[in-house]
């Protein structure tokens, strides 16, 4: 964008060594989740497609997307990355036999998992709040559009944010869900093979 840009017809560009880009790897499909248990203890497996760095603070939710803000009447946990976690990696919550599962915390109650159906939006967050969405799961069925009324979307259901199509997972009600599609092939394919509830 031409906006981006400062020109002078008379000032050189001069280089500096400061000059440097700061790039996040976190970007949409990143991370995606490959296994749910709603029957308790509450259980949430994802698996790394990019490197994560260390010091990543990841958001976990089951509070409704409306279109432009998360509803607060459920629970949201953290986990900072304390070291890298390699593409390829799973990790989760809930079972000690995953890596970091020990590690989130809530920032706004617990997560408590609906036995009744249920949606999962994994995000980060930068300084100034705005919101960096991962990937999705609804146990509820397909997502509702955004911008209705919130008490529409519930305790079950959410919008899908718009970043998230193509890296989301839709599956129909049921308890415990796990992924068991190919495990090997390029980000593209992978995330198209999680996003399809045909391997669930």
């Amino acid at each position: 964008s031409s906006t981006n840009w400062k020109g002078s017809n008379g000032q050189p560009y001069e280089h500096s060594s400061n000059d440097s880009f700061t790039v996040s790897n976190i970007q949409p499909g990143s991370i995606m989740i490959t296994g749910v248990n709603t029957d308790n203890p509450d259980v949430v497996e994802m698996v790394a497609l990019r490197d994560i760095p260390a010091g990543t603070e990841l958001f976990m939710t089951d509070n409704a997307w409306t279109g432009n803000r998360f509803r607060d009447n459920e629970g949201t946990i953290i986990l900072i990355i304390p070291t890298m976690i390699k593409a390829g990696e799973t990790f989760g919550y809930g079972d000690s036999s995953l890596k970091y599962s020990d590690r989130w915390e809530p920032i706004q109650r617990s997560l408590q998992l609906s036995t009744s159906g249920d949606t999962i939006l994994l995000y980060t967050e930068d300084d100034d709040g705005n919101i960096g969405h991962i990937c999705g799961i609804s146990l509820s069925g397909d997502w509702l559009e955004g911008g209705l009324d919130e008490r529409d979307y519930g305790s079950r259901k959410s919008a899908l944010p718009t970043e998230l199509v193509g890296f989301s997972t839709v599956l129909t009600h049921r308890d415990n869900y796990e992924y068991v599609g190919e495990r090997e092939g390029s980000i593209g394919s992978l995330q198209s093979a999680i996003a399809s509830s045909t391997n669930w």
